[in-house]
């Protein structure tokens, strides 16, 4: 069984509320998707139990569904989706950070998305890197070829971002974590 702390955290639960404001100030309609959101205690569930290699394979996905739909409408017509996963990390150094997006617990999801999600999903991550707070934002087709994830910022999201709420977003994930 996996370890409930891990999907109960607080930090966590905080990272993907601030997340979903963050695209609901940017007019975005955000539903809560996850297995933590649909099925309690699902996410429990060890899948190497499972020998139907049918079952297993629909149980393993159903149990990656990312956190948050988002949803771009104009008069009620969807002009764009997303899928979002929120993690929220915490690393002692900036090595240990880069190691977790080439070869570490990163760069394992970015993988695991992209093969059971067709690369349909973002990574929006909350990151503590020595006692500093940073944020990043890409899609897990970049981070898996790439090894690298961008950070949120103008530069890089700019056609979409409204710098307002960016820096009110800024000021919380701050002031929070």
């Amino acid at each position: 069984m996996k370890n409930i702390n891990k999907y109960n955290g607080y930090d966590y639960r905080i990272a993907e509320t601030m997340v979903e404001v963050f695209f609901k100030n940017h007019g975005y309609l955000v539903q809560q998707y996850g297995i933590e959101n649909m099925l309690n205690g699902l996410e429990l569930i060890d899948t190497n139990g499972i020998k139907n290699t049918d079952a297993k394979a629909v149980i393993s996905q159903i149990m990656t569904m990312p956190d948050l739909v988002i949803m771009k409408l104009n008069e009620h017509i969807i002009k764009e989706v997303y899928l979002i996963d929120v993690k929220y990390r915490t690393f002692k150094t900036y090595d240990d950070f880069k190691e977790s997006i080439q070869n570490g617990d990163l760069q394992k999801q970015a993988e695991k998305y992209k093969a059971l999600w067709k690369g349909q999903v973002h990574i929006f991550l909350i990151a503590k890197i020595n006692d500093e707070i940073y944020t990043f934002y890409d899609s897990v087709n970049h981070i898996t070829d790439t090894m690298f994830i961008k950070p949120l910022s103008l530069k890089e999201h700019g056609k979409w971002i409204n710098k307002t709420v960016l820096k009110e977003y800024n000021y919380k994930v701050n002031s929070v974590f």
